[in-house]
């Protein structure tokens, strides 16, 4: 689905033949991810705090 992108951030990572999850590339994906949050984060600036604290807050019941 690249084609209908309009922005494509791939990741990757050298696996060895006998590592069947992937736990590497997994990790580099992961990674992204908390770059693209740590840079909106920062660009909401002091309002990301009061979305944070609503976030945890809507799922603090669901814990066990």
């Amino acid at each position: 689905m690249i084609e209908l992108s309009d922005l494509v951030l791939l990741t990757g990572s050298a696996e060895d033949p006998l590592q069947g999850g992937s736990l590497r590339s997994k990790l580099a994906q992961v990674h992204m991810i908390d770059l693209l949050y740590t840079g909106v984060a920062h660009r909401l600036g002091q309002e990301v705090v009061e979305l944070k604290k609503k976030s945890a807050l809507s799922v603090v019941d669901k814990l066990y």
